[in-house]
């Protein structure tokens, strides 16, 4: 089985939640005194995961500076040692916050002087391009995905092992002061790239996952809000992932944790994963009614289906697994990757109502396979729906749960 750690907006500098996640001297924008330490914790919980991968989903720093990135690589690196991780299986792509804007606003600087408009594109394009390489020059460690196949964008391109073929793709690349509204977006160039390599690989017997930072689509946020930032090639991306036998598409930015999976008659399913953030401040957490999370997603060879993990840090408990709510829909163990009807999960429910026995003990592994791809919300519900006129039921799952047949039925 193959285990990969998904980290995602660190936000390494002023934006991070706590002092570890920054530059020495650094003043943060929370407050964490009398916290649970959280590195210490997430040392503790990757060495009982034993995961083989690390994937960083994008904003690794604050504002693009190359001490941030400086920090953040040793910070990555020490975890992964420390667990055993090797150094060539850290995987990494890059967010908006990855783009260094005091390197993008000298060419604001220099536009302010009287000089003809094609220079003053040349000089911004040029100046856009030298502040969103900055990770290429100031990550030493993690290299550019450790690629087989470079991507026409910085930290672009495709890694490969013995069961998985990851691209990377960089949706944060435009993500300057000139956007109108800060949303991902991949050049022609890029998404062109992705569909010739994505469409050579079609047919080999491996896990394929893209890691970016985007988005692809909206999903529904806790509060009703309009989302501006989502890759503005979504729609494209997408038909073009599943058409090539994508499986897995892993993603950051939002720091609203979830998972979807979506089935168009174009090819198989798709699961997007999006990871929420390691460490990002209160602030960029629904003033804290989101906590800050890590996941781990289990891969098995032969097996179409996965297992993704979740845990969440809070100030007064440390790492805890997830339970969900309506702010972070997940549980701490989901089944993902399929899609059932509803007249198979009906069926999967109804055939207790037959069973000729007083009192059934139920255990969530002796559940029939489509029932175990639901929540454990959506599931204790849809329980009590159709049993609860046969049934007295006790119990919740994840827990056993009883059922003890009514009187008279």
């Amino acid at each position: 089985m193959t285990r990969i750690a998904i980290l995602s907006d660190i936000h390494f500098g002023r934006d991070a939640r706590c002092k570890s996640f920054a530059v020495p001297g650094e003043e943060i924008r929370d407050n964490c005194e009398g916290d649970m330490p959280l590195e210490d914790g997430l040392v503790e919980l990757m060495g009982e995961m034993k995961p083989q991968y690390i994937f960083l989903a994008g904003d690794l720093t604050s504002i693009g500076e190359p001490q941030e990135f400086y920090y953040c690589e040793r910070k990555i690196v020490s975890l992964a040692e420390q667990v055993g991780i090797e150094q060539s299986n850290i995987i990494c792509c890059l967010g908006n916050h990855d783009i260094d804007w005091n390197i993008s606003e000298l060419a604001n600087q220099k536009n302010r002087k009287r000089i003809d408009n094609e220079v003053k594109n040349i000089i911004t394009a040029r100046y856009d391009n030298i502040a969103a390489s900055t990770a290429v020059h100031c990550l030493d460690k993690i290299k550019e995905v450790n690629i087989v196949n470079k991507g026409p964008a910085p930290y672009s391109g495709i890694f490969e092992s013995d069961d998985l073929i990851v691209y990377i793709l960089n949706t944060g690349l435009f993500c300057t002061r000139e956007q109108a509204y800060s949303h991902g977006k991949l050049s022609m160039e890029q998404l062109e790239w992705f569909k010739i390599q994505s469409q050579n690989r079609k047919n080999i017997s491996k896990v394929k996952i893209v890691l970016m930072h985007h988005h692809p689509f909206n999903y529904a946020y806790p509060v009703p809000t309009q989302d501006t930032s989502t890759l503005e090639e979504g729609p494209e991306f997408i038909d073009t992932a599943i058409r090539n036998g994508i499986n897995i598409v892993i993603h950051g930015h939002r720091h609203h944790p979830r998972v979807e999976v979506l089935q168009k008659d174009i090819g198989r399913p798709i699961t997007f994963i999006c990871a929420g953030s390691l460490t990002v401040n209160t602030k960029y957490r629904n003033n804290g009614d989101i906590p800050n999370t890590v996941h781990f997603l289990d891969i098995e060879s032969g097996r179409d289906y996965y297992i993704l993990h979740n845990y969440k840090y809070t100030g007064t408990e440390g790492w805890k697994p997830m339970i969900y709510s309506k702010t972070t829909p997940l549980d701490d163990a989901m089944y993902i990757g399929k899609i059932y009807s509803e007249e198979e999960i009906n069926n999967a429910i109804d055939q207790y109502k037959v069973v000729p026995k007083l009192y059934v003990e139920i255990k969530l592994d002796q559940l029939e396979e489509c029932l175990k791809f639901m929540s454990y919300n959506e599931l204790n519900s849809r329980i009590r729906e159709r049993l609860g006129d046969v049934y007295i039921i006790r119990g919740r799952f994840p827990e056993d749960i009883m059922l003890m047949k009514k009187e008279g039925v």
